[in-house]
């Protein structure tokens, strides 16, 4: 048994060697996003999740305002409007 325990390393030299052989973590360099796919059918489940999500949240804030109750045609024409003129200025 002592032969065993003679040929085995100590637990501080494991700890030392575990430790010497650690790879270290290289900074990683920027990655560049991808711009978003703006064909619907290209775009991952969770980007279309998100734009639903803000288009039903656009859709009950038209339908709770004022002007839509007196006269939705008007409301959603302008309201679109609006949208058309965002996109053609930038992404938000």
């Amino acid at each position: 048994m002592q032969a065993l325990v003679d040929a085995l390393p100590e637990l501080s030299e494991l700890a030392s060697v575990s430790r010497r052989k650690a790879p270290r973590k290289q900074p990683k360099a920027v990655k560049k996003k991808k711009p978003e796919p703006t064909d619907y059918s290209k775009m991952r489940p969770g980007q279309k999740r998100k734009i639903i999500e803000e288009e039903i949240s656009r859709f009950q804030e038209l339908v709770k305002s004022p002007s839509y109750k007196a006269n939705p045609l008007s409301a959603v024409t302008e309201h679109l409007m609006k949208r058309m003129k965002a996109e053609q200025e930038g992404p938000s």
